[in-house]
């Protein structure tokens, strides 16, 4: 009977350490990730003024499960979700993250400016509520989609509006997601406020979800 109990202890411990990955650089901020596509993921975590091809942390998700990713003051950059074969493209959803180097204040958005791979939502677990957790791929116009190996939809970015794809792709996520939730193009902070992508928050710890595109 104690071997059993011991045994059903030690299968319980094992679910919950699976259950939550976590990594970073340490620090005492936090950026929980929450896989909610139904497939395994790989979020990699950049830092500002580094590569943004080749992260310098990064954990792997299964459907349902949640990771971390710390930071530490004054530390700034994004995550992204890689796509099928690992690699992590320019064109990914990005969570931005800023911390003031004395820790008081954290800056944390959405933006879909350089592309769409993912829907991410982020809250503080208080009042901070944004991106979104939409799925609007299905919808829209074939020439600014792209799917990877596993296909995973990729929707063309605003960026710098230089091509027909990228504006008619900045202008099909704003008639879907506006643009209070997420930066679609690079001046949004310029907005009106119930029109404005831009956040902050006292929290150390950032809660999030990667959804399906």
């Amino acid at each position: 009977m104690q071997t059993t109990l011991r045994a059903a202890v030690a299968a319980l411990g094992l679910a919950a350490a699976a259950a939550h990955a976590a990594t970073g650089a340490g620090g005492p901020n936090e950026m929980r990730i929450t896989n909610a596509q139904r497939r395994p993921i790989t979020i990699g975590k950049f830092i500002n003024g580094q590569s943004i091809t080749h992260p310098s942390a990064a954990i792997t998700l299964r459907p349902g499960q949640t990771g971390s990713l710390s930071f530490r003051n004054g530390e700034a950059g994004f995550v992204a979700q890689a796509d099928a074969n690992g690699h992590f493209q320019t064109t990914a959803s990005r969570l931005e993250y800023e911390a003031d180097a004395d820790g008081r204040m954290k800056y944390p958005d959405v933006s879909y400016i350089d592309g769409r791979n993912a829907a991410i939502s982020l809250t503080d677990g208080a009042k901070l509520h944004k991106g979104d957790k939409k799925t609007i791929a299905a919808g829209a116009p074939p020439d600014i989609v792209s799917r990877d190996s596993g296909g995973t939809v990729t929707i063309t970015g605003w960026y710098d509006g230089s091509t027909p794809q990228m504006r008619k792709g900045g202008a099909y996520m704003q008639s879907r997601l506006g643009t209070s939730g997420a930066y679609l193009h690079p001046n949004d902070d310029r907005l009106p406020p119930d029109q404005n992508p831009m956040s902050a928050t006292q929290s150390r710890v950032i809660m999030a979800t990667f959804g399906p595109t």
